[in-house]
């Protein structure tokens, strides 16, 4: 895979950017039906591993694979502040807060 990440300077903030690369856009376009499938099929079984009762994909709703949860967060490095967001699977609240799990990381 290759990437393309921009940065652009506003002030004392740093802000990165990832670019869709015209070879990426190429991958995507040219995705033959069982990678097209197999992508949704990974999607349904997030879905349904992180419904509340597990029967939630079938009865309610199919997938949308323009849904996604993100979560944003914020760290330090040596003197740097950092803040990122990234997909998240599923939340499960407890008594602490909340905890964020995928399907293959239990």
């Amino acid at each position: 895979d290759d990437w393309l990440i921009i940065s652009r300077k506003k002030g004392s903030t740093i802000y990165l950017y990832e670019i869709e690369t015209e070879q990426h856009a190429l991958d995507s376009a040219n995705q033959n039906e069982f990678c097209k499938k197999s992508c949704y099929w990974g999607r349904s079984f997030e879905t349904f591993c992180c419904s509340r009762d597990g029967n939630e994909l079938t009865k309610t709703r199919s997938v949308n694979e323009n849904e996604a949860f993100c979560g944003v967060y914020k760290s330090k490095l040596g003197s740097f502040t950092l803040i990122y967001g990234g997909e998240v699977d599923c939340m499960i609240r407890n008594s602490q807060g909340h905890e964020m799990v995928g399907p293959k990381f239990p």
